[in-house]
């Protein structure tokens, strides 16, 4: 069934490689076992520590990455090499998390008043029959002129890189443009809050976080309506192609290798396979993975509109 609920990373995913969007959209795939470790589960680990030290404080947040440390080492072994891998990633986490507290107590976020977080939306797309979804880490105000945004925290390996395209990132285009749609306070600046990866040892150069500021006006969300309805339009054109012709993966749903399917792919394994005739990718496919909801995350307010 074509979607009927897309997401920005749902998108994202689609520009990205279409393989990818295959498995993870369309056949619904997810890896029955999830890598404990590795760039991806150090954004994740220090994302969840930064929600619980925004609502309990800092104390609270380091008990917390202690007790998920304790639980995933109990489930690999004390001994195994994973183990150690959870020690240093968790190690880090803990040293950016506490100089995290230290720059908000210096005042990073004095001219800010935080109104919620996680907010869930939903709301019409372009297409008729298609709903756009998306959630916001953290809405605020800024006290000083009264204009409500959203932030986004980053975890980087330095603080100049994503400047070089953050600028041109259409997610906080589309989340101001489902604000707008679903009639919310509207939404004027995006925040990107990066936390660069580091054990803030006396050789560590600072400085260790930042924020990048962007704003939007009227013509770039008329713009981004529009950007939306080609980029939906693709997205339903492949899946229909998909559905009819399966067998005809390599030259629809083909793949778009880069160095960060390595860490960046669930399918980087396996991926190789379907452009081998001596293999059979199905197999593995049926081992290692399960079907389930890309969309789960999202929870209730998925399940209450659907």
């Amino acid at each position: 069934m074509p979607s009927s609920v897309v997401s920005n990373s749902q998108i994202s995913t689609f520009k990205r490689c279409k393989r990818k969007y295959w498995l993870t959209y369309q056949r619904c795939l997810k890896p029955v076992h999830f890598p404990l470790t590795g760039a991806r589960q150090l954004g994740t680990r220090m994302h969840s520590a930064l929600e619980v030290h925004k609502e309990h404080g800092l104390e609270a947040a380091l008990q917390w990455l202690a007790d998920l440390a304790e639980t995933e080492i109990q489930s690999v072994g004390e001994e195994s090499f994973v183990a150690d891998s959870i020690k240093k990633e968790t190690s880090m986490v803990v040293a950016m998390l506490t100089g995290y507290d230290e720059w908000i107590a210096s005042g990073a976020d004095s001219d800010f008043e935080y109104i919620s977080t996680e907010q869930l939306l939903r709301t019409r797309s372009p297409i008729e029959g298609v709903e756009l979804i998306g959630k916001l880490d953290v809405v605020l105000k800024r006290k000083s002129s009264g204009a409500v945004g959203f932030m986004d925290y980053k975890t980087v390996g330095d603080l100049q890189t994503p400047l070089k395209y953050l600028g041109m990132n259409e997610q906080f285009r589309m989340y101001a443009l489902m604000q707008r749609l679903a009639g919310g306070e509207e939404l004027s600046f995006h925040i990107y809050r990066m936390l660069k990866k580091s054990m803030h040892t006396e050789r560590a150069t600072p400085p260790f976080f930042a924020d990048y500021e962007v704003y939007i006006n009227d013509a770039e969300l008329k713009a981004m309506w529009e950007r939306l309805y080609g980029e939906l339009t693709d997205i339903l054109a492949f899946e229909q192609r998909m559905e009819e012709h399966p067998e005809l993966h390599r030259s629809i749903a083909y793949p778009t290798p880069t160095t960060d399917c390595s860490w960046d792919c669930d399918f980087y394994s396996v991926c190789p396979l379907f452009d081998d005739d001596r293999s059979d990718p199905e197999h593995i496919l049926a081992m290692n993975y399960y079907t389930g909801d890309p969309h789960s995350h999202y929870g209730d307010q998925l399940r209450s509109s659907s």
